[in-house]
């Protein structure tokens, strides 16, 4: 094409899982994070462990108490074993 020396396209970018979480309109670091994007590749697999780094985790809460993994080498009890 005569003229033309440079060309990329431009991408529309749309998302198609919405989360069911009630208290998302409240996280609004999900969106710093683009988390919508990320429901549209991938929504969890049993293969994949995830850290929670944080001070607290509410062990009971449904989205958590299910999936949670305890390192089965880990001393959980603090007796070196």
């Amino acid at each position: 094409m005569d003229g033309i020396r440079w060309a990329e396209p431009s991408y529309i970018y749309q998302v198609f899982y919405d989360p069911n979480d009630p208290q998302r309109g409240n996280q609004y670091n999900m969106d710093l994070i683009s988390a919508a994007e990320a429901h549209d590749v991938g929504r969890g697999s049993r293969e994949i462990v995830i850290a929670i780094t944080d001070t607290g985790m509410d062990m009971d809460h449904p989205d958590l108490a299910a999936n949670l993994y305890v390192n089965p080498g880990e001393d959980l009890n603090g007796n070196g074993g």
